[in-house]
């Protein structure tokens, strides 16, 4: 069973996946089945194992994964187990969070609030700025923004290096985003000599030192505000913890 796992992650491995996640979590179950003397995938060591896991939706995810490992391993031999494809809904519909989408003021207020960190150089002010605004622009990933290199910037075009399954892509923008870039690579000190389009200047900035996850992803999709649709309100201190969370983002780059 152990062997089975392996081939199957190295093939997704080659196919340019990660999963980092997925690797150890099944290593674990290959381990666990092994231990019970099986030699291949069967569906009561997949219920023995996720038996043990918390909530419902860590089940439901668990379930996935060992699912597409049935179909791939059962594909060259049936010996292979698989689960009925209706057996997830014995577990409830999956929780999922409302997600919060900042308006356009929202952002700009959040962008306004970087003057009252305690900066140490105006100019970090602005790096910060800039990487909101290049998200909300854009809808680029936090780590593309903080990657983009000045020599990837032609005109409205942007070149993300190493995206998604380390896939490059070129992203357009706007004029005014064009502009706004412009303004602010034309604030850079000159003894900040660095390829990244985004810098701070890597100096102690703040006395803040505030804990938890990073920074939460922020995108700009059309939002619906039709009959039925109710706004989640966020956090009343989300702008302030966002905030807080970029610098300390950017400081660790």
């Amino acid at each position: 069973m152990i062997a089975a796992v392996e081939g199957y992650l190295e093939l997704r491995k080659q196919l340019g996946y990660q999963d980092a996640d997925l690797r150890v979590r099944l290593r674990k179950f290959a381990a666990f089945a092994a231990a019970r003397g099986a030699s291949h995938l069967r569906n009561h060591d997949v219920l023995a194992w996720t038996e043990s896991l918390g909530s419902a939706n860590s089940r439901r995810t668990h379930l996935d994964w060992l699912a597409n490992l049935g179909v791939f391993l059962r594909a060259e031999d049936d010996r292979h187990e698989i689960l009925p494809p209706d057996y997830k809904s014995r577990l409830g519909r999956r929780n999922r969070l409302t997600p919060f989408v900042y308006c356009e003021e929202e952002i700009l207020r959040i962008m306004d609030g970087f003057g009252s960190l305690g900066l140490r150089h105006p100019y970090d002010a602005s790096t910060y700025r800039a990487i909101i605004g290049l998200i909300a622009a854009t809808g680029m990933r936090l780590s593309e923004a903080l990657n983009l290199r000045l020599a990837d910037m032609n005109g409205a075009e942007l070149f993300v290096r190493q995206s998604k399954f380390k896939k490059d892509r070129l992203v357009f923008v706007d004029d005014s985003t064009v502009r706004a870039l412009s303004d602010y690579l034309a604030l850079r000190p000159p003894k900040l000599d660095a390829p990244q389009t985004v810098r701070d200047l890597d100096e102690p900035h703040t006395q803040h030192s505030p804990d938890g996850p990073g920074i939460p992803s922020m995108h700009k999709p059309p939002r619906y505000e039709g009959p039925g649709w109710e706004r989640a309100a966020p956090h009343p201190r989300s702008a302030a913890y966002l905030r807080h969370q970029l610098a300390r983002r950017v400081r660790a780059r």
